[in-house]
């Protein structure tokens, strides 16, 4: 709880902070790819739910899926493990 705290705290020193933003801390953004346009991300979070963003770009742009982790050689341990 603290580590939110102090995430919060420099957030909130360096960009305004209003009612209703989200703060998503805690991924470890291994095996995560850029987003592109129609994308679709789900936050969910109790007790207020789950958020849906669909992701749009009005240019279209795309780009190859692979992530600087990947990219490393190196494998994902746990729930995100390549077969």
């Amino acid at each position: 709880m603290a580590q939110d705290t102090r995430c919060i705290e420099w957030v909130s020193s360096i960009h305004p902070m209003e009612p209703g933003d989200i703060l998503a801390l805690g991924t470890n953004h291994r095996g995560l790819n850029p987003f592109q346009d129609g994308d679709v991300i789900e936050i969910e979070t109790e007790p207020l739910g789950r958020l849906h963003i669909k992701i749009r770009d009005d240019l279209k742009r795309t780009w190859a899926r692979g992530n600087s982790f990947a990219a490393s050689g190196k494998r994902l341990g746990g729930v995100h493990a390549a077969a």
